[in-house]
């Protein structure tokens, strides 16, 4: 007889925007720099800020004498990401997309064109422009643009959106929220 439960899976918080997710925990070394791309550049709002030490903290992070400054940001659509500042700091650097652990953080958008035009303008070093999906008809993915561009520490985020002329066939499935 096994020893897991019939049931399978998280017993999730339906009350969460999305059910499942609480939150995105990003590590980053400077936090002003953080908001002003994630808020002032990305657009996301900012909905708290706190500063975190002691023995809690030390006992969750497995790190002596941690502190931790912290804000947490709302994506549109309700996600929310957690932009951290610990003190003493891990280290810094780009991690390349086939290495194990978080690769991306997507977010949908109703125009990744005016969206890469308007990141670009602001200095965003975008890897390519839209590159448009087409993985036959049905697929999820199939008339879906995407782009890659990169945190200010190397975090690999992407945009996603219908690809121009083909909303109509862009999968519901996929589908920005709102759009």
């Amino acid at each position: 007889m096994s020893d897991i439960p019939d049931r399978r899976g998280l017993e999730t918080l339906s009350t969460w925007v999305s059910g499942v997710t609480s939150h995105v925990g990003i590590e980053v070394p400077d936090l002003d720099e953080a908001r002003r791309f994630y808020c002032d550049i990305l657009g996301f709002a900012e909905a708290w800020g706190i500063e975190f030490e002691g023995p809690a903290l030390e006992q969750l992070s497995g790190i002596p004498g941690a502190k931790e400054k912290m804000i947490q940001i709302i994506v549109p659509g309700g996600v929310r990401i957690e932009l951290q500042q610990y003190s003493p700091q891990g280290t810094i650097g780009k991690s390349a997309v086939n290495n194990q652990g978080l690769n991306h953080l997507s977010f949908g958008v109703k125009d990744i064109y005016a969206e890469y035009d308007r990141l670009t303008s602001l200095g965003v070093n975008c890897r390519s422009e839209p590159i448009s999906l087409d993985f036959g008809p049905g697929h999820p993915m199939t008339a879906f643009s995407v782009i890659y561009f990169d945190d200010p520490w190397g975090l690999t985020l992407e945009l996603l959106g219908p690809t121009r002329g083909r909303e109509n066939e862009a999968s519901n499935d996929e589908r920005p929220a709102g759009a």
